[in-house]
């Protein structure tokens, strides 16, 4: 008896072993036997993990890059059993994107697992496939963002007022040292907050607590190099209590959270409209729900049978989107500026020239300013914050540059490689805004060849909504601390190199220290 209670667990335990081995090798068959069959060159990896280990970098990005220098501009990666196309150059990325846009126009989220636990699995603008509820939430928001860019003293006002407090607060610093992220982070968030649903917040609400949160974590939970990424391969560790998948659950609970609180302030708003207010102040969330209302109402289906979870979710793509970028562009700008004295001496004295000392600066000033958006354009080369832009699938069999690509194939544009692009960009890493500049001083034409290698904001199809929306934000930014203040740096050096900047979903600057030495004492009393 004794006998029989010992050897029962040793052959329970050989059973699970045999079983554990027996499931490995299927997975082990499996991953090879359904690799995608894509004839590109591929840097040699391991066996099983193919090129994992690899690509599970702090800097994805550089890592693709110098493949690209190595294989050519288009190669493939193999994860596990996932075959992923990479795009480096102008050639093979504007053809993605532009001629073939349409073809090469999905999201292959299905290979996300981080981004679809998120976005609830569910479907946005963001994460959505090319079809009637894309259609229906991207037209909306194009549409009204159409709308704002018509208004130019509706943009001007929404960006200054908070523009104004920035410089207030960056005044109040007098000349000592700070790092000005918390800051920028506030202002551009706010400008967010207009937009998305038309009003500022006081920095201390809880609510716009919860707006920062949900973009902050989003943005480092998610990427390639980030932490976490192994949640993209193996899903089933969400199981074993990781830290990973515990912050991918805050982030759907603060979500959740934020729209709550949103949608009853929307709705105290709207009991309190006046008949014939604008839906504008309602922000481009209040347009989408206002006309979810009205087919409720009717008892009539929105195109593509778009719910309240979808707003839900482009809601989340639009703080996400809209202050990432702009937030980190700004950053790594006043960090490379305090480093560049002669630049920072040009910008103030074209603002110097064309604004002067009296009055704001305005939209209407950019066609005057050509340095300005020259340094714009530079930094949006030079920084390339979304250093891999965002997955591409392609939704039929397609031929980029000659090679055929089939079906339900993800491709990954390597923006940052041709923005750093040695054989086109002198000194790649050098940040000089006169490569945007005509020899008579003019911004150069979108069709120059160094507009056309820039593509930040993607291109064709599935560009970015908030382009113009950015550009302003910048410009205004930028030409109200040049003419604002003197930028100094901390008394702690630190490089401003784009290729030591932290990745995430997109890529930042370190934490720096700076100086605001105030040069004009005539506006933001």
């Amino acid at each position: 008896f004794k006998v029989q209670r010992n050897q029962s667990p040793r052959r329970d335990m050989a059973v699970v072993t045999i079983l554990a081995c027996i499931a490995a090798v299927l997975f082990l068959i499996h991953t090879v036997w359904n690799r995608k069959k894509v004839d590109l060159p591929s840097p040699k990896g391991l066996p099983i993990l193919g090129n994992l280990l690899q690509f599970r970098t702090k800097r994805p990005d550089l890592k693709v890059t110098e493949w690209a220098q190595q294989l050519g501009p288009i190669f493939k990666l193999q994860l596990l059993n996932r075959t992923y196309v990479f795009v480096s150059d102008y050639q093979h990325i504007h053809e993605v994107l532009v001629t073939k846009g349409k073809a090469c126009g999905g999201r292959p989220f299905q290979y996300g697992n981080r981004a679809r636990f998120i976005w609830e699995y569910g479907t946005s603008v963001f994460v959505n496939n090319p079809g009637p509820q894309w259609k229906f939430l991207r037209n909306t928001l194009h549409t009204n963002v159409k709308m704002y860019n018509e208004g130019l003293k509706k943009v001007e006002s929404v960006n200054m007022s908070v523009i104004s407090d920035l410089v207030r607060d960056f005044k109040s610093k007098g000349p000592h040292p700070f790092n000005p992220w918390e800051d920028v982070l506030n202002a551009v968030m706010n400008i967010i907050c207009i937009f998305a649903v038309g009003r500022t917040f006081k920095k201390t609400d809880e609510v716009f607590q919860l707006f920062k949160v949900v973009e902050r974590e989003t943005a480092t939970c998610l990427g390639a190099g980030s932490e976490g990424a192994e949640l993209d391969v193996f899903w089933w560790l969400r199981y074993f209590g990781t830290k990973s998948f515990k912050r991918l659950e805050a982030i759907r609970d603060n979500r959740r959270k934020l729209w709550a609180m949103v949608k009853k302030d929307f709705d105290e708003r709207r009991s309190a409209q006046k008949v014939g207010d604008d839906m504008k102040n309602f922000g481009l969330v209040g347009v989408m729900l206002s006309a979810l209302e009205e087919a409720q109402k009717n008892s009539t289906l929105l195109p593509g049978n778009v719910t309240e979870k979808n707003i839900m979710l482009t809601f989340h793509d639009l703080i996400f989107a809209g202050s990432t970028t702009t937030t980190n562009s700004f950053y790594a700008f006043l960090k490379i500026i305090i480093q560049c004295p002669d630049i920072q001496g040009r910008l103030q004295e074209e603002v110097d020239g064309v604004v002067g000392a009296e009055r704001v600066v305005t939209l209407g000033d950019k066609h005057r300013m050509p340095y300005s958006r020259a340094t714009i354009l530079e930094l949006l080369r030079y920084t390339s914050i979304t250093p891999l832009g965002v997955i591409h699938n392609t939704t039929e069999s397609v031929t980029i540059q000659g090679h055929h690509i089939p079906t339900d194939t993800p491709i990954i544009t390597n923006t940052w490689g041709m923005h750093h692009d040695p054989h086109f960009w002198k000194d790649p890493f050098v940040f000089r805004p006169d490569r945007f500049l005509e020899d008579d001083g003019d911004v150069v034409a979108p069709d120059h060849r160094n507009r056309k290698h820039l593509m930040p904001f993607g291109a064709g199809t599935r560009v970015c909504l908030g382009e113009s929306f950015a550009l302003g934000r910048l410009f205004l930014l930028i030409t109200t601390m040049a003419q604002m203040f003197d930028m100094k740096p901390g008394p702690v050096k630190q490089s401003c190199d784009a290729r030591l900047f932290r990745t995430g979903t997109t890529i930042s600057p370190s934490d720096f220290e700076m100086k605001f030495v105030l040069r004009n004492d005539n506006l933001f009393m």
